[in-house]
């Protein structure tokens, strides 16, 4: 997700494909492009090899797709430089100021690679939030009460899962442990369903392409319950 911030305080989500909510997914199309969002899915049903369904979990290595190498800085750089092309189609100037949401459990190495897919996406430098961190900024600016030197505990439960534990100092929130599980978080439900599905008796039996299709379908029947 990605929201827009005036400076009269005020802000609003971006909208992408008609939806408050852009997928990861990048599709390499045949003729070099990268595809993103809906139209990422869209081409996951009929050349499923051109699909990367979470290029974030690839950091600094070469893919390999459709015999063709290409760098995950590149793929996750798209997904950026299409954000940036939509924040700046809303506000109608160059957005000057940036900031990423990443796991708390992520290192230097990782944090620099993110900064690295977000010049290369068009963004001018970003200032890294740790996930848990924005929580309890959120909450502080909602009135939850978190007087200096209280303890929180934020469960963020995406695509994977991460705890952290962070205590309020005297200028700002402080992590102090973290686990993270990639696999514990709504990827994994996504998988458990698809496979449910395309399962023995179950409803489909075709392709890779056709088992794409179908967990797009899932996500967006899971996200409708969920709203």
């Amino acid at each position: 997700m990605a929201v827009l911030a005036w400076p009269d305080g005020t802000s609003a989500p971006l909208m992408f494909d008609g939806q408050p909510a852009l997928p990861s997914a990048v599709f390499l199309a045949p003729d070099g492009n990268l595809l993103t969002g809906q139209r990422a899915w869209q081409g996951a049903a009929t050349q499923p090899d051109r699909f990367i369904p979470a290029p974030r979990r690839s950091p600094e290595q070469q893919l390999t797709v459709a015999g063709t190498e290409v760098q995950a800085l590149d793929l996750v750089a798209a997904t950026l430089r299409r954000v940036a092309e939509e924040a700046q189609r809303t506000a109608g100037f160059p957005i000057e100021d940036v900031r990423l949401v990443v796991p708390a459990g992520w290192g230097p190495r990782r944090r620099t690679w993110m900064r690295h897919a977000a010049h290369r996406a068009g963004l001018p430098q970003p200032r890294l939030i740790e996930a848990p961190v924005a929580v309890a900024q959120h909450l502080l600016a909602c009135g939850v009460q978190l007087p200096v030197g209280s303890f929180v505990v934020v469960c963020d439960v995406g695509a994977g899962a991460e705890v952290s534990v962070l205590r309020r100092g005297s200028v700002g929130f402080e992590v102090l442990a973290t686990l993270a599980d990639p696999d514990a978080g709504s990827a994994a439900i996504d998988q458990a369903l698809t496979n449910t599905l395309t399962g023995s008796g179950g409803t489909s039996t075709g392709g890779e392409g056709e088992r794409w299709a179908l967990a797009a379908s899932v996500q967006a029947a899971k996200h409708a319950l969920t709203r």
